[in-house]
């Protein structure tokens, strides 16, 4: 859970560049709705009909604005209610399901395999670090061995293999053994 925590923090800058990436698209997206649906005026019984499947909103209600339609688009992103909102549009605006399931497709799926992906590489380049560290560490051990080593040759002639060897503290064959790639 340390390392998961660890590795959340440190991809935190670019969580956030992610989320500014995702906001920018949700605001050219909105800006293209409110050219498509926003000005689109409707009367007598469409109204009537948009009103009634929409469960009381109107089109301006939705894509009147560019906040509004952030909103909404934001909505559509978690996919809340989104294909009701589609089926709803398609009735006033045909062809409109082609704007909503290519944002829907890119926006949620992608921007998600996105954030997944910043995780998984800030956990990886954690264990990188960390095993390079268990390395740092091996290295230096058996360094102590070997130079602890040749002073007990010389002192008298005793033979010793690293792994079992006691340099101060007691040393772990174990740690030195283990590889990452």
């Amino acid at each position: 859970l340390k390392k998961l925590v660890n590795a959340l923090m440190k991809a935190m800058s670019s969580v956030l560049w992610v989320v500014v990436l995702i906001i920018l698209y949700i605001y050219i997206f909105a800006v293209a709705a409110v050219v498509l649906f926003g000005s689109f005026d409707i009367d007598g019984s469409e109204a009537e009909e948009f009103t009634n499947l929409t469960e009381g909103g109107t089109l301006r209600q939705y894509w009147g604005s560019v906040p509004r339609a952030m909103a909404t688009l934001l909505q559509l992103m978690t996919f809340d209610d989104w294909l009701s909102m589609v089926r709803n549009i398609e009735v006033i605006v045909p062809g409109s399901w082609l704007f909503f399931v290519g944002f829907v497709m890119m926006g949620a799926l992608g921007f998600l395999n996105l954030m997944t992906a910043v995780f998984v590489d800030s956990i990886i380049l954690l264990q990188n670090v960390e095993a390079h560290q268990r390395a740092q560490a091996c290295l230096a051990l058996k360094a102590q061995c070997k130079w602890a080593g040749a002073k007990m040759h010389k002192l008298g002639g005793v033979k010793h293999a690293c792994a079992t060897a006691y340099v101060g503290s007691a040393f772990d064959s174990s740690a030195c053994t283990k590889t990452s790639k």
